[in-house]
């Protein structure tokens, strides 16, 4: 016979415990008897189903029906039930959702957004082209027109309108006042990121993919990677859900719906490429499962209806990008996957042979006035920001074939010798381009300057590892050089108060210390009569570069340790740590942000933190 549970729909009457008594045997109209039984029989069958389980003793039958001990008993069960205040509070806390959608500040009034919306998102379009004024001023009027609940109860439209609030006010900010604006925008960003997981476990339209896009484009101006990754990573994952990577899906979908709906899917597809090769995270995106063709270099490529020639230029700016982040999954795939470390070196080789031509025949398909060692930037009229991206991505794409063969063992294979000292030119290349496209950049605010920063600490690490391997490399002085001019250009920012980077600007002058010095001890060797001219001994060098050049890790992948520098992924803090401890400044990384990166950009300076234990609500 099955014990009559207590559900949430359970309720007291407000007469105390004799009350619930006097209740319960009519409440208990589920229950029919086989047998008909006397009321006593029933009372004290009832009693017993109760208490079946339980701590208190279970009367013997025999005793009888009305006997003082099956009353006593009762009595005593029915104290154990908790009172009528606990019960209404339990009610309440059952039917209570997990996850409520939280207001840190209210939106600002309709007319005042209009306007921020209107001119706000030409820079950011250039380079993501999400921001449509026109479609964010009518999901405005919907949320103006909505009762307050229901305005938070969107939960896609309040994610997108507080990230695309964010953003503006980022994008407005005067150049004296990046501090407060910065301040400001987190408020609603902290707004979009409350409803994070409502929109996860429930987006189900482009809406949430949008507000997801968003907020990830908003997070690439923090320090904070790890929660960058999972925005990605879950955009991704709602992107498949929705089935925007098949082609079929767009079929007799009126054409641009159906281009904004491809560049969310191409925008996520890029962004998590991206953080693939540059942390050595496996991607959401399994290339053979895509049908979808790349979006139109027209107009429809970027927001809006204007047809002009710097639109058609970022549009097609972003679809290079994202051929380019196809490319981007081949390499990760074939050099840096587990499944590669089972190939063999001739495997290798012949992946890097591929890769390298693949790149060499996407660059010849970029325009000739923006392609890579041609562009003449002097002749450049439009934005600058989406093309010198595009570069940084393009050289980033080809350090990582470069680096992996330059470093290919074994090394007494003639054709791998070969390649090996081949793709160390051309790494050499790319990480002296890395570098001086720095000249070509724009003033920039703290969030973009910080992104784009990875790219030339990547090259110098890079640089700084060549030089200690083979001081002596013909274009020694020309590596010296371009590590000193990013010092000069991070002394530039530092003394203009645009970002603090002073913690970067000391490693990076601790970089140029070491490769001056052990440049000048290999000089010093060569033109003396006693030693070998076979190359510096550790003997010759410091203690720091001698433990460098010891470290495997330091001629890996130098991106793994720029971003283990300035990120807050374990591992790779955990790698870059191991590599630059003895030049670091004295400030340990934390979960929240990396070794290097300024206050500014910490989320935990705006109070997006997570507190210890839990909260009551």
């Amino acid at each position: 016979m099955a014990a009559k549970t207590l559900g949430p729909t359970s309720t007291f009457g407000s007469r105390g415990v004799q009350s619930l008594a006097q209740t319960d045997r009519r409440s208990r109209t589920f229950w029919t008897p086989t047998n008909e039984l006397s009321p006593g029989q029933i009372d004290e069958q009832n009693c017993e189903t109760y208490i079946s389980g339980s701590n208190v003793p279970t009367p013997n039958p025999a005793i009888g029906a009305n006997s003082e001990l099956s009353n006593v008993l009762r009595e005593r069960f029915f104290t154990l039930l908790p009172g009528e205040n606990i019960v209404r509070q339990l009610g309440v806390q059952i039917y209570r959702g997990p996850f409520t959608g939280g207001i840190f500040t209210e939106l600002p009034p309709k007319a005042h957004l209009q306007s921020l919306f209107e001119v706000s998102y030409d820079d950011i379009n250039c380079l993501w082209p999400l921001f449509n004024p026109s479609i964010l001023i009518s999901l405005l009027d919907e949320h103006y027109a909505s009762d307050a609940a229901s305005a938070v109860n969107s939960f896609a439209r309040w994610g997108l309108l507080n990230t695309a609030t964010a953003i503006a006010i980022q994008s407005r900010a005067a150049e004296g006042s990046y501090s407060e604006m910065i301040d400001l925008s987190w408020h609603f960003f902290k707004n979009s990121f409350s409803v994070f997981p409502a929109i996860v476990s429930r987006g189900s339209d482009l809406l949430a993919l949008e507000a997801l896009l968003a907020m990830a484009l908003f997070m690439q101006g923090s320090s904070d990677l790890r929660t960058t990754s999972l925005l990605i990573s879950e955009a991704a994952r709602l992107s498949l859900t929705l089935g925007f990577h098949k082609k079929s899906y767009y079929l007799g979908m009126d054409p641009v719906i159906a281009e904004r709906q491809k560049r969310a899917f191409w925008i996520a597809y890029i962004l998590d490429r991206d953080m693939s090769i540059k942390t050595g995270m496996p991607s959401v995106y399994k290339d053979d499962d895509i049908s979808l063709e790349y979006t139109n270099s027209d107009s429809l490529g970027c927001p809006g209806d204007i047809i002009s020639s710097e639109t058609w230029l970022e549009a097609t700016v972003f679809r290079l990008r994202t051929e380019l982040a196809v490319i981007e999954s081949d390499i990760q795939n074939r050099l840096y996957s587990e499944k590669s470390s089972k190939r063999t070196a001739s495997q290798l080789l012949q992946a890097v042979v591929e890769l390298d031509y693949r790149l060499e025949d996407w660059k010849e398909k970029v325009p000739l006035n923006i392609q890579p060692g041609r562009i003449i930037w002097s002749a450049v009229t439009a934005r600058k920001e989406p093309i010198i991206l595009l570069h940084y991505v393009y050289y980033c794409a080809m350090s990582a074939v470069h680096s992996f063969a330059a470093h290919l063992m074994p090394v007494d294979d003639v054709s791998l010798l070969s390649q090996s000292i081949s793709s160390r030119i051309i790494h050499t290349n790319m990480a002296q381009e890395s570098v001086r496209l720095l000249q070509h950049l724009p003033p920039q605010a703290p969030g973009y300057l910080w992104q784009i920063l990875f790219y030339p600490l990547s090259a110098c690490i890079a640089l700084v590892a060549i030089l200690l391997k083979y001081p002596t490399d013909v274009r020694a002085r020309s590596h010296l050089r371009h590590i000193g001019d990013f010092v000069k250009f991070l002394n530039k920012v530092q003394q203009h108060n645009v970002l603090d980077v002073e913690r970067m600007l000391h490693l990076c002058t601790e970089f140029e210390k070491l490769v001056v010095d052990a440049t000048t001890m290999e000089t010093n060797v060569l033109q003396s009569a006693e030693f070998p001219t076979t190359g510096c001994s550790n003997t010759c060098l410091n203690a720091n570069a001698q433990r460098l050049i010891s470290q495997q890790a330091f001629y890996g992948h130098h991106m793994h340790l720029a971003q283990g520098l300035m990120g807050n992924m374990p591992a790779l803090q955990a790698l870059a740590a191991n590599v630059f401890f003895d030049l670091l400044p004295e400030q340990k990384a934390n979960s929240s942000t990396g070794v290097l990166a300024p206050a500014l950009l910490n989320p935990e300076t705006y109070q997006f933190a997570f507190t210890q234990g839990f909260n009551k609500h």
